[in-house]
């Protein structure tokens, strides 16, 4: 795994691997994920593997995400995490979210999340 700023230092690998993940896995990822209307988007899932936290890669991430979203037109991306997550808890608002909403998902066994708004910056497409 690459640091932060060997990611950037590397482009052409780095868009390689990039490349490979979308037509692997993620490569259905349009009808899956993005058919909405609403110009919002839904952060269902971001995960770095603890050896590799503080070195930028979920920031990076996030801002892969935010740009491509303003370039397709979306004026908003929000999410929920769940209340015992306390490192992301911390993470999101370091990085533009704001904490919005507390929901009780569960009162037996007790379960909530925590919802994370960040308003997008209007693309000039």
């Amino acid at each position: 795994m690459w640091s932060y700023e060997a990611f950037h230092a590397m482009p052409e690998q780095s868009e390689a691997y990039l490349q490979e993940s979308l037509n692997s896995d993620l490569s259905d990822i349009e009808g899956t994920y993005i058919a909405r209307d609403n110009k919002e988007g839904e952060l269902r899932r971001l995960s770095v593997k603890d050896t590799h936290r503080r070195f930028g890669v979920g920031r990076s991430l996030i801002d892969a995400l935010e740009k491509w979203a303003q370039e397709n037109g979306f004026r908003k991306v929000w999410l929920t995490t769940a209340g015992v997550m306390d490192k992301a808890i911390a993470f999101y608002p370091s990085v533009g979210f704001k904490h919005t909403a507390v929901i009780v998902v569960s009162e037996d066994p007790y379960f909530e999340v925590y919802r994370f708004e960040n308003l997008l910056r209007s693309s000039d497409k």
